[in-house]
């Protein structure tokens, strides 16, 4: 989609680090905030199936309170994943002037052999190009599986959503003469949903791993106030 503009080229670089950092932020909070509910059922249940009379059984979350709170974080998710959206159409189309003729570029990894042939300020320009491309869709690897977390296959349905983003967003840059169609971007555009599901799939080990302790730290302080 090339989005390799030369004096705005770093003002893109952050606004898009900006949105991954503040998508898997939200990201982040939402799994705690599932595991600390999690935990706190189990906490809930637990004297129930060993009940004795001078055990006091711990107050179990208010399922209002708890479907508020998966409601907020929801929407918190769905506001960032909805910005996001406002950020990707501006960068691939209504900054953009349009050029006098489409241009087309099917063969497969021609930057990558671009960057590597070029030297100095035009292969800083192409790997600039290629690393804003890779970087635009990290924030969706891992804001889509968790805001469709209740589909039957998070990932792969992530995974086709980018791709008929970025087949999209490639066609109507070639109809509106917008910007380059090339194979590449959708390659990249791939590459960062990729690592995008990667960094979720390491937050929710994570926070298991988390829960895992506070669960063990909760049964042993039980433990030791009997």
């Amino acid at each position: 989609m090339d989005i390799n503009v030369p004096l705005h080229g770093f003002v893109h670089l952050w606004l898009i680090l900006a949105a991954v950092l503040a998508g898997f932020f939200a990201v982040a909070v939402n799994k705690l905030w599932a595991a600390h509910l999690s935990s706190g059922k189990q906490r809930a249940k637990a004297p129930a199936e060993s009940s004795s009379d001078d055990q006091i059984s711990p107050r179990e979350p208010s399922p209002v309170a708890d479907e508020r709170a998966a409601g907020i974080t929801n929407l918190i998710l769905g506001a960032i994943l909805l910005l996001y959206a406002a950020l990707w159409c501006w960068l691939c189309f209504f900054y953009r002037k349009p050029m006098a003729e489409p241009h087309l570029r099917l063969d497969p990894f021609w930057s990558y052999r671009e960057a590597f042939s070029h030297s100095g300020i035009a292969r800083l320009g192409v790997a600039r190009s290629i690393t804003l491309n890779i970087l635009l869709t990290v924030p969706l690897g891992y804001l889509l599986p968790a805001v469709f977390r209740n589909t039957k296959h998070p990932y792969v349905f992530t995974l086709l959503t980018v791709l008929t983003l970025s087949l999209t967003t490639e066609i109507l840059q070639y109809l509106t003469r917008t910007g380059l169609a090339e194979t590449d971007d959708v390659i990249n555009n791939l590459l960062g949903c990729a690592a995008g599901l990667l960094a979720y799939r390491i937050a929710a080990v994570i926070v298991q791993k988390i829960t895992r302790m506070n669960q063990s730290r909760q049964i042993e302080s039980e433990d030791q106030g009997t």
